[in-house]
């Protein structure tokens, strides 16, 4: 009877282990999201017929033709501006940009892309930067191997700044399932035409110059300094030229970490880490069930429905 109990108490435990760690979203509300602002969303009223592929979120927007004051920037999901909706993805934006942030690098890098000493080629982990402006030149690569299921976090003390033109890709077994992440202590800036995949998660700004995307991704403000996401059009001198898109309707930018899920890492605060594989819960439960088998086996020699007792003195 005991062991049958210790059974059960072992399984609901580790069944909502299994199920939680499955997919834990980092970003709960705010998925759904391609821009997030703790300010306000910019975009000209002329010449930027800026794409927004998912919600917006910000204090207030213009620029857009719903929601904000009139402009030529379409939003294909809701706009929240100031609203409980906002309040609450913009405060999981937050705890996500914080968790990024304290996860415990694997390596380090100067810059990103091409160029000699710039990271390339890069195989999933977690990467930091201290500089002041960490750059990217080109074509940034990340080569998920074998992977399925590879993760990229790129942590950058201060800023990050993307050449004109440059782009990032990924390649592999799990480029369609890839999580891509940018965080960044102050302002993101996106050059001229570049074009990115990946959460691009800023402490205080992210700046899109003319033609810039991100075209599987997200772009957001954190941070109680955070402030401002701005869009430069196609080209405020003209009518020509590469709009600015944000996309967050693509696989790759899934923010569910592959299973990942918020933790304390050494050194305390929120941090990710890759949750453990189904097995391991099965080898837990496998050990767990062999202590209660041994914890409760009766005694040897014993037999059932007998109690050995002393009898009582004359």
């Amino acid at each position: 009877m005991r062991l049958r109990t210790f059974s059960l108490g072992v399984l609901a435990l580790v069944i909502p282990l299994l199920a939680v760690t499955a997919r834990a979203d980092i970003l709960g509300s705010a998925d759904t999201y391609a821009v997030l602002a703790t300010g306000t969303v910019t975009n000209p009223t002329t010449n930027a017929a800026t794409i927004v592929n998912g919600d917006m979120g910000a204090v207030s927007c213009t620029g857009f033709t719903v929601g904000c004051t009139f402009g030529p920037g379409m939003v294909s999901g809701a706009t929240n501006l100031s609203n409980p909706p906002y309040t609450t993805a913009l405060a999981d934006s937050n705890k996500a940009y914080l968790a990024l942030k304290n996860t415990p690098d694997t390596g380090g890098f100067t810059c990103l892309g091409l160029g000699l000493g710039c990271l390339n080629n890069v195989a999933p982990g977690v990467y930091d930067s201290t500089l002041s402006s960490t750059l990217l030149h080109g074509a940034l690569v990340l080569d998920a191997g074998s992977n399925t299921d590879p993760i990229w976090i790129f942590q950058m003390a201060f800023g990050f700044t993307t050449d004109p033109n440059s782009s990032v890709s990924v390649i592999g077994a799990g480029a369609a399932a890839a999580g891509v992440y940018f965080e960044v202590g102050s302002q993101a800036t996106l050059g001229d035409n570049s074009t990115l995949i990946g959460n691009v998660l800023a402490g205080t700004k992210v700046a899109f110059d003319p033609g810039a995307e991100i075209t599987c991704g997200r772009a957001f403000t954190d941070t109680p300094a955070g402030t401002d996401v701005t869009f430069a059009g196609n080209n405020p001198a003209s009518t020509v030229g590469v709009i600015n898109k944000v996309s967050d309707t693509c696989t790759q930018s899934s923010s569910g970490f592959n299973g990942g899920v918020i933790v304390t890492p050494p050194g305390g605060g929120p941090g990710i880490v890759a949750a453990p594989e189904p097995g391991t819960f099965v080898l837990l439960l496998a050990g767990l069930l062999a202590i209660g088998l041994l914890m409760y086996r009766k005694p040897s020699g014993a037999k059932c429905g007998v109690v050995n007792s002393t009898p009582a003195a004359a």
